[in-house]
């Protein structure tokens, strides 16, 4: 597994789903290769949502690649982490039904 050399989050709201999509572009100079990723969305009323999707990617350099949540149903206030490798991004927001707003 290489490390990230730079890679960036940015947090997007798919307009036609309810769901979380993170884009993710690989920065630097050098190819990712095997970087474990994970994006988690929890919180909700009594703690209700929890959603975990994980696995490897491998970015060219400039390349660009989305992960999405799936389905989310809720309500309250959530907090969406996306981790690749070492590096780690926290967005907070809120989930009305099937809205997600961040």
């Amino acid at each position: 597994m290489s490390e990230p050399t730079y890679i960036s989050f940015c947090g997007d709201i798919c307009s036609q789903c309810p769901r979380y999509s993170a884009t993710i572009t690989n920065n630097g100079l050098g190819d990712v290769v095997q970087a474990p990723y994970e994006l988690t969305v929890t919180g909700g009323l009594l703690g209700l949502i929890n959603k975990t999707i994980d696995g490897t990617m491998d970015l060219e350099a400039g390349a660009t690649e989305n992960l999405f949540s799936g389905l989310l149903f809720g309500f309250g206030g959530i907090e969406v982490t996306i981790t690749i490798g070492a590096k780690e991004e926290i967005i907070e927001g809120i989930q009305l039904l099937i809205f997600t707003l961040v």
